[in-house]
This record gives structure tokens, C-alpha cells and sequence, in this order.
């Protein structure tokens, strides 16, 4: 993209090029609007230090709010939307509270309900996120159970991110550690970084 916006300066600067002459305004990158929806680990995110990542400007709205689920978003989605007219995409980083409160179709049911509530305020592309099985173990299981039900039951034409699995990798290869040592479940900033690089891979 540098390249291609540099050859368009030059052409703009040379001699006897006009503006009329030369509009290259649909070559330039489109602001995009991200909204993002979470719950405590998408509240103190930073969200996921993605704008510090990307290397393309892009307008994020976080709406990450501490112990809800998805039950509780479909049931709040003014909440949700307050100040977002039409996101380009939709990207949830939910179900660490839902493993502790639903499982089984009682998750899926309510993951359906936050899907159709999405589609009623937008079209956008909507991805939904595996979170990590955290370092907490009373909720690892039941957040590796929900993501399996997640993968098997993805609604329809919504996409993936494995957050669960990146984290994994990064541990289990030695790396430095994710987790502050008084916080199993909200990571230091190089978790964050790490979920964020992924989730940016993912809607690229």
C-alpha cells in the first residue's frame, strides 16, 4: 500500500498533472469501524492493542463489561450498539462467564439468541472468538466444552477466531508467560498483543 500511494504522489507532483486530471481517491484505504463485544477480558484489554498493531487506521469501539456472557448481551444490545451506526464487522470475545453459569444447548441456545440479536441491529461479518482456557482451572473445562459446542454449531455465516489455541501454542513453546502471577484469567499486555495479533490475522 505504501508503494502504491507513493507512485500516486509522484504522479500528483509532476509536471503538468492537474487535480482534475488525476483522482486517485478510490486507491486510498477506507476508514473501517470495528465493534467489539466482550465481557472482562475484552475490558481491560486496551482492545487487544489492536490499533497499536494494525498497520492500516480504523475506528474500534470496545464494549467489554465485566462478568457478562452472551445471555446478557443479547438482552442489552443498546448497550451494545450506543454510538455505533453501522459497524463494518462484528467480533465477539465472549464465553469465559459462560463456562462458570451454561452449558450444553443452554449455551448454544444463548449464543443463537446474541446471533439473531446482532443480524436484527446489522449485516456486518460477525466472528466469534474461542477464548482461552485461562490458567484458572475451575473453568477450563467448561470453557473447552463450550468452545467444542462453538466450533461444531458456528451460526450460520459467521467465522472463527481461535484465541484458545494461539495461547496454547505460545505457552506450551516456552515463551513468556501470558499471565501476570495474581491473575490466572486476564493476561499482561503480551497476552493481549498475542490476542490481538490473531484476532487482526483473522479479519484481514
Amino acid at each position: 500500500m505504501r508503494t502504491q500511494l507513493t507512485a500516486i504522489l509522484l504522479l500528483l507532483l509532476s509536471p503538468g498533472c492537474s487535480r482534475e486530471q488525476s483522482d486517485f481517491s478510490f486507491l486510498l484505504p477506507e476508514s473501517r469501524t470495528y465493534l467489539l463485544i466482550g465481557d472482562s477480558l475484552s475490558e481491560r484489554s486496551d482492545g487487544f492493542y489492536m490499533e497499536t498493531l494494525s498497520p492500516d487506521q480504523f475506528a474500534l469501539f470496545v464494549r467489554g463489561i465485566d462478568g457478562y456472557d452472551y445471555r446478557d448481551w443479547y438482552l442489552r444490545m443498546d448497550q451494545a450498539f450506543a454510538g455505533v451506526e453501522a459497524p463494518d464487522r462484528i467480533i465477539s470475545v465472549l464465553g469465559s462467564n459462560d463456562a462458570a453459569r451454561f452449558s450444553g444447548q443452554e449455551f448454544l441456545d444463548n449464543v443463537n439468541l446474541f446471533h439473531e440479536a446482532l443480524r436484527q441491529r446489522s449485516g456486518a461479518p460477525i466472528s466469534y472468538s474461542l477464548p482461552p482456557r485461562t490458567r484458572f482451572s475451575p473453568v477450563q473445562n467448561g470453557i473447552l466444552a463450550n468452545n467444542q459446542l462453538l466450533m461444531d454449531n458456528l451460526p450460520t455465516g459467521a467465522t472463527l477466531i481461535d484465541l484458545d489455541s494461539a495461547v496454547e501454542a505460545h505457552l506450551n513453546s516456552g515463551g513468556v508467560p501470558l499471565y501476570p502471577d495474581d491473575d490466572p484469567i486476564h493476561p499482561n499486555r503480551t497476552g493481549y498483543e498475542l490476542m490481538g495479533t490473531v484476532i487482526l490475522k483473522s479479519i484481514y
